[in-house]
């Protein structure tokens, strides 16, 4: 089984599937033919990739083109963690050209390669809601970030259909969105910026349109519950 992992910026996340992957007696153990996708520009990157054994490493840069002419071989899954995760950033056209538009393109080629996509969303996409529930009406994102998430979860819904009618008779394959909050720790040491915004209160950007869309207790008490899956 081939599958890509694709975390430009989240190596804590990949690392975390990587272990899942290859724990004994579960079936993921199975999953040992992975593609690493990055882009190691920063070059002490590097030390989140180095303790794992992956089968071969591509950057970020060529993966989408090879991965759309199949390129690869038969992928069975790619786990998409790559995307603009600075929640401060304000270059719309930069955040949505990396968060929507790059993950559209993959969501395609994964359609078109019979792969199945499981992806980051973001817990940003509640915003100024204080009930995280996976419905629209608590959708209120306070930033480009957290809009830019939002807008390729609606992409999903609309691919997939209402109540996943058109990927349950077949017309796309899985589709899983995770809509994981913004926690700083171990592999996160090359976002400079982060230890800063993570003892800042998420309160004190809202009057700049802003929003560091930390976890508070009550958003971490539900964590467990924000993952959307676009197919059963």
């Amino acid at each position: 089984m081939r599958s890509c992992l694709h975390d430009p910026n989240r190596r804590h996340r990949c690392r975390r599937l990587y272990w899942q992957q290859h724990r004994q007696g579960t079936e993921c153990a199975r999953i040992d033919d992975i593609i690493a996708v990055d882009d190691l520009t920063q070059g002490d990157k590097f030390r989140n990739l180095a303790d794992l054994k992956i089968s071969d490493y591509i950057d970020a840069s060529v993966f989408y083109d090879m991965f759309a002419q199949g390129s690869f071989g038969q992928i069975e899954a790619v786990f998409h963690e790559g995307a603009c995760s600075d929640t401060m950033e304000t270059n719309g056209k930069y955040m949505m050209d990396n968060n929507y538009a790059t993950s559209v393109g993959l969501f395609q080629a994964c359609q078109k390669r019979g792969a199945r996509l499981l992806y980051a969303s973001s817990a940003a996409t509640y915003g100024g809601s204080d009930t995280f529930r996976e419905d629209p009406a608590f959708e209120r994102p306070l930033n480009v970030y957290g809009y830019s998430k939002l807008l390729f979860d609606q992409r999903m819904r609309r691919e997939c259909g209402v109540d996943f009618q058109r990927s349950l008779a077949g017309k796309t394959g899985q589709v899983v969105g995770f809509r994981y909050f913004n926690v700083y720790g171990r592999a996160n040491s090359t976002k400079a910026a982060w230890p800063v915004s993570r003892i800042t209160s998420s309160t004190s950007f809202r009057p700049r349109g802003r929003s560091s869309c930390l976890a508070t207790t009550a958003a971490t008490d539900r964590a467990h519950k924000c993952a959307i899956s676009f197919h059963r």
